[in-house]
């Protein structure tokens, strides 16, 4: 499968539409089954709450085995988010002091095991400027799990929590002046360059055994 796994890549059929929410399904099928050997149905519920949009994903495990796999987010949005202000004027600011570790990714997207810890201002505030990006995403374990986008020169931002799924990405094209900031809730990690491990080794995938359902809160 390719580096965001085969998922994004896929036709999800709308299985329930409502005013405020909507569902949306993939089944495994013959090409699936090409690249990951277990049958399955994976739905992601979009749901709006006031002013909170609400993203779940659920896995029901449909084969005779336990599966193992990961899941990801890769929601994007247009920096600045006022006219007059520019990407450099915004910071994303952590709801928790603390230090995270800022994992080694590899040009080819593999854990490259040079992991190291990332400093904060005042402990919790990653200003923001495209240079940050230039060796391609800022991958995050050890973070608070709520994060804003905002400006001290702005009124408008968006707060992005993202429980039971300890990494984070954040993203935008390499070397570019890209006027968006990707904010991406993981739950796991890429595989390790160099190695070739089972899905049972890898130490960050979800475990499901046959016949359940996970679900994210």
């Amino acid at each position: 499968m390719g580096i965001h796994g085969f998922a994004a890549h896929q036709v999800f059929l709308i299985e329930q539409r409502q005013k405020t929410e909507v569902t949306f399904l993939l089944e495994d099928d013959n090409a699936t089954r090409d690249m990951y050997p277990f049958r399955f149905a994976l739905r992601v519920i979009y749901r709006l709450s006031g002013k909170k949009l609400i993203i779940q994903y659920v896995v029901e495990n449909r084969s005779c085995d336990t599966m193992f796999f990961g899941l990801a987010g890769h929601p994007g949005f247009f920096v600045p988010l006022e006219t007059g202000l520019k990407f450099g004027d915004y910071y994303l600011e952590f709801s928790e002091e603390t230090m995270p570790i800022r994992i080694g990714i590899s040009e080819k997207g593999f854990c490259s095991g040079e992991d190291k810890p990332l400093s904060l201002h005042n402990g919790h505030v990653l200003p923001l400027s495209h240079e940050l990006f230039d060796n391609d995403a800022v991958v995050l374990s050890g973070m608070a799990d709520t994060v804003t986008l905002k400006s001290d020169m702005g009124a408008k931002a968006v707060c992005v929590t993202n429980p039971q799924m300890p990494y984070l990405g954040l993203w935008h094209t390499p070397k570019t002046d890209a006027p968006y900031l990707c904010i991406e809730p993981w739950t796991s990690l890429p595989s390790h360059l160099g190695v070739i491990e089972d899905l049972s080794q890898q130490r960050n995938l979800i475990s499901l055994p046959q016949g359940n359902i996970y679900a994210n809160k």
